[in-house]
């Protein structure tokens, strides 16, 4: 009887070796995909991420101009500010895109902001010559910097 159950429990491990991995196992194919553009809601994602990003920019820029910045108690932005001693900005975005040649109007208005002695265009007065210098603006951040000329730029 021993040499019988000895023989069957040889004979099914022999089969259960057998039948479980000695030779290559089929498995389906992995399919080999290539992606050659991103999908359309990612894009969009993206570009609604960057553009939320540049209206709160802009959003800070505002908040920076009428107060932090202290541009609004000098400069006048239709509808937001009404200082009457720096030139009126209601319209700057497009105004400083041709004030100064080689510069975008981005960087004019940061010039201006930074160095604000460095370039007064023809056709604008100083109503106090020397009263905005760079010591006006030194409290501020290049984040803050950056915000406020996106706003500038903004205004069109």
């Amino acid at each position: 009887m021993n040499w019988y159950l000895v023989s069957v429990v040889s004979l099914f491990m022999l089969i259960f070796v057998v039948g479980c991995g000695t030779s290559e196992s089929v498995q389906p194919p992995i399919p080999s995909t290539s992606i050659s553009k991103p999908a359309p809601i990612v894009t969009n994602q993206v570009d609604r991420v960057s553009s939320q990003d540049s209206q709160n920019d802009s959003l800070e820029g505002e908040e920076i101009f009428a107060g932090l910045g202290g541009c609004g108690a000098c400069h006048t932005i239709e509808g937001l500010t009404t200082g009457g001693v720096g030139p009126e900005l209601t319209h700057i975005g497009t105004d400083a895109a041709s004030r100064k040649s080689g510069l975008s109007a981005s960087e004019y208005i940061e010039e201006s902001i930074r160095s604000p002695e460095a370039f007064v265009p023809e056709g604008v007065e100083r109503a106090m010559p020397g009263l905005m210098t760079s010591g006006i603006t030194a409290h501020l951040t290049d984040g803050q910097v950056e915000a406020l000329v996106k706003f500038l730029v903004s205004k069109k």
